[in-house]
């Protein structure tokens, strides 16, 4: 099973939430769950100070929208069949 992370978040004024995904990816290594790949879906390259998992890929999918439409027809459209969705945008 594949865990998809909108991580628009951190990239993007990285606040609150951005802090709670980053310590979750973060655990993820630790944690016993059913993820054979955790993708990281962004629209720029996420930061070198952030952390992913070993099961972990930044996916770009880079955009001219802004993050309103970034998040939910861009990014979760492009997300493979059967994928459970974490932080998504509603």
């Amino acid at each position: 099973m594949i865990l998809g992370v909108n991580g628009i978040r951190l990239v993007k004024n990285r606040s609150g939430v951005a802090r709670c995904i980053e310590a979750v990816l973060g655990w993820m290594d630790e944690l016993e769950h059913p993820f054979q790949e955790i993708r990281v879906y962004t629209p720029e390259p996420i930061p070198h100070d952030i952390r992913l998992p070993r099961m972990g890929i930044n996916v770009v999918l880079r955009s001219s929208f802004p993050p309103a439409l970034w998040n939910n027809p861009h990014c979760c459209g492009r997300m493979v069949a059967g994928t459970c969705c974490f932080a998504r945008a509603m």
